[in-house]
């Protein structure tokens, strides 16, 4: 009981940081349950020496620095979408002015071709398309993009689209390739894509991490490609049409912006979408033909006052026309008389000389 007395009273606890009743009653000694039990509780009785120049100090906790790396790994929180639930395609720029353009191709070669009138793009298999993503007024959280195919068709919107057995198996497309992500039509040239959606139902689908602009510049260029054909068959595309719709979403899968792409996957781009087109330009000048014309029943009114013209024609006199034509008529009377053992050709030369005939009798009224 001294012992412990002796301990926390004068090497552990300073005599000012005590209550006098306490210092009393440790003068007068504890039992050596009750001491063993408040040494326990006090850490001044630990064998480390404990700085006692104040009693509100607390260390101060170690920085925490963010490096790049850190920030690198964390990843979105994933949500692939259910094949059943039909993704919106219209057009959202959102609070960031969200925005996916195709670029120009002016090359010989056309491996891909954009018409903005159809607001569609027209791709070979297994070539890159390059886009440029746009994005204003970030607010500094990290930003993904997610790319998803669906049919335009509302008869077939519910169906994922994924690629024909052929190309799935056979293609060499799928070299290094992982087996869950060769049933997806659309392809992504980032490293850093994450491929989503399986065969349970849900849409497939690709996301990667939107980069910060280069400098001089506002826009981020990636790559994506089709590795099926719009005219595979089923389960391929099988000829049906087909939207690429963009969504820029957050870290936890929220959507910011939102940009849908009509495509067409073919042999020859330039040839479909001139084929495309046309059907549109007859349309548009039809209706302005229609606008141009007046209504059934109602003749076209013009403010313009009416000018009267003087015309002066010259031509040969009549006595010359009858002379010309008397000559043609003497003509076909002698091919007549030659012609009398042939009866075709008779007959044929005979309607002529009696036109003219009437011709003559008509000009010499």
């Amino acid at each position: 009981m001294s012992q412990f007395s002796s301990q926390l009273s004068s090497s552990m606890l300073p005599e000012e940081l005590l209550d006098p009743e306490v210092q009393a009653e440790i003068n007068r000694g504890l039992g050596s349950q009750e001491m063993q039990l408040l040494c326990n509780l006090l850490p001044c009785c630990s064998e480390e020496p404990q700085d006692w120049s104040s009693p509100f100090d607390v260390p101060d906790p170690e920085p925490v620095v963010e490096t790049k790396a850190a920030v690198d790994s964390i990843e979105p929180l994933i949500r692939p979408s259910r094949a059943s639930e039909i993704m919106c395609t219209d057009d959202h720029q959102g609070e960031m002015l969200f925005d996916v353009s195709v670029c120009d191709n002016e090359g010989v070669k056309n491996t891909w071709i954009f018409s903005p009138r159809l607001n569609k793009v027209f791709v070979e298999v297994n070539r890159q398309i390059p886009l440029d993503f746009k994005v204003e007024n970030p607010t500094g959280q990290r930003l993904f993009v997610r790319a998803t195919l669906q049919y335009s068709s509302q008869e077939f919107a519910a169906d994922p689209v994924i690629r024909c057995h052929q190309h799935r198996v056979e293609d060499k497309s799928n070299r290094n390739i992982e087996t869950h992500v060769r049933r997806h039509v659309l392809r992504c040239g980032n490293q850093n894509a994450i491929y989503i959606g399986n065969e349970a139902g849900e849409r497939p689908s690709f996301i990667f991490p939107l980069a910060v602009p280069q400098a001089g510049s506002h826009s981020v260029r990636e790559l994506i490609q089709f590795v099926c054909k719009s005219s595979c068959y089923p389960p391929g595309m099988n000829r049906k049409q087909v939207d690429i719709i963009f969504t820029l979403e957050n870290s936890q899968s929220e959507v910011l912006g939102r940009k849908s792409i009509k495509a067409k996957v073919c042999a020859c781009p330039k040839r479909d979408k001139d084929k495309e087109e046309k059907p549109s330009l007859d349309k548009v000048r039809l209706k302005r033909r229609r606008a141009e014309e007046p209504a059934d029943g109602q003749s076209e009114t013009r403010n313009e006052p009416l000018t009267e013209f003087d015309l002066k024609v010259r031509c040969y006199s009549k006595p010359v026309i009858q002379k010309i034509v008397q000559n043609i008529i003497d003509v076909y009377r002698s091919q007549m008389h030659e012609l009398r053992d042939n009866p075709f050709e008779y007959g044929r030369v005979e309607k002529v000389h009696t036109d003219m005939l009437k011709v003559q009798k008509d000009l010499f009224k």
